[in-house]
């Protein structure tokens, strides 16, 4: 059975920030007024996965920039996943 998790920013919303803003759209995320929601977990990895260059390029900042600590951790475990595989343009 597929789990469906719903968010107050929708993965079309969260896919336009990125191409937009890359990881800056990482501020959106904390806006949110569900932020500390898992559903944002999953966001994050697809996010990450459609640009680990990007993404993984300044943790730090985007860390900052999620600023709710359990976003933080969601990213982190996004970019982990990517720190060992190469990134093909």
């Amino acid at each position: 059975m597929p789990v469906t998790v719903t968010t107050a920013l929708t993965a079309e919303d969260l896919a336009e920030l990125a191409e937009a803003r890359g990881p800056a759209a990482a501020a959106a995320l904390a806006a949110a007024p569900d932020a500390c929601g898992g559903g944002y977990a999953t966001a994050l990895h697809r996010l990450v996965a459609d640009g680990p260059a990007a993404w993984t390029a300044d943790a730090p900042a985007v860390v900052n920039a999620l600023q709710v600590p359990e976003l933080g951790a969601f990213y982190l475990a996004a970019a982990a996943v990517h720190a060992d595989r190469p990134w093909r343009p």
